[in-house]
């Protein structure tokens, strides 16, 4: 039985609205909801502020604007959770964790994200969380050509082979490695070059 199913931001538009990427995880939220009903317990989290890649900041989170579009897909407003302080993957793993997986008890998850950021969610995941948890993913099918979508594959194999290194040595779910990785020892100069 799922306990949760979290849905990743996927970032905003320079209008502050939500991109291709996130109203599609959401979409495909609204098309798996019913299935997992019988849970009462069952929370929807939304997890995001704003990639740490964005120019400026915005004044509603991608979470909040995801809880809005699912609203308006009929999603139960009783069953919403959001997460709003997170700019990157590893800290929607974390604070999510934190702020309601481990208060709750929710082991049993389900993550949607965009297809091409699977491994890096799969991977991010599994360290932050530790064990205890059942975690399954549905991936969204991205909606960029084919071109695009080899770069992002190889920017993404590039920041997952990051993370690798980086995190290689911690034991999962060690929260303390995480929150000081999140707070002091993110660089964030060096995932910008990655990224662009």
């Amino acid at each position: 039985m799922v306990d949760a199913i979290i849905v990743l931001g996927g970032g905003l538009t320079p209008k502050g609205e939500l991109n291709d990427a996130s109203r599609s995880r959401v979409e495909e939220l609204g098309r798996i909801y019913k299935r997992y009903l019988k849970n009462k317990r069952l929370k929807i989290i939304f997890s995001g502020k704003y990639g740490f890649l964005s120019s400026k900041e915005f004044k509603t989170s991608e979470a909040a604007l995801m809880k809005k579009k699912a609203l308006e897909l009929g999603i139960e407003k009783k069953r919403i959770l959001i997460e709003t302080k997170s700019q990157d993957t590893i800290a929607n793993a974390y604070y999510t964790k934190k702020q309601f997986l481990e208060p709750r008890k929710l082991k049993n998850i389900i993550v949607i994200t965009s297809d091409f950021h699977i491994p890096r969610t799969a991977y991010i995941f599994e360290k932050t969380l530790g064990k205890g948890y059942r975690v399954r993913y549905i991936p969204v099918k991205s909606k960029m050509n084919s071109l695009k979508r080899h770069e992002r594959l190889v920017k993404e194999q590039t920041i997952l082979q990051y993370y690798r290194v980086v995190l290689h040595n911690g034991k999962s779910g060690d929260d303390v490695l995480i929150k000081s990785f999140i707070n002091s020892g993110h660089p964030w100069t060096q995932m910008r070059r990655i990224l662009k």
